[in-house]
């Protein structure tokens, strides 16, 4: 997977990790599934106000701040934002 403008790499799975050492392995399938349903998040290190790095994040299982430097901000939003519903 590739993001524009930024570095990439692949694995044959996806780990993702929280603080306290728990995890979830995911495989490519699992990934794109969680990306449409919002489980999946697309994580954005900006630094001094420039994109420097893009990758993916699972919902409960994020382990990014501890990595944080000054001028480090990190924003994670989900690839496909969901639409409000109408009232009608």
């Amino acid at each position: 997977m590739e993001f524009e403008g930024t570095p990439w790499h692949c694995h044959d799975d996806l780990v993702f990790s929280d603080p306290h050492g728990y995890y979830i392995e995911m495989n490519y399938f699992d990934v794109l599934t969680g990306l449409a349903e919002g489980t999946v998040l697309v994580c954005e290190l900006w630094t001094n106000g420039t994109l420097s790095d893009r990758w993916l994040v699972h919902r409960d299982y994020v382990d990014e701040f501890r990595h944080l430097q000054i001028g480090d901000e990190i924003r994670i939003r989900p690839l496909c934002p969901k639409k409000p519903r109408s009232s009608q």
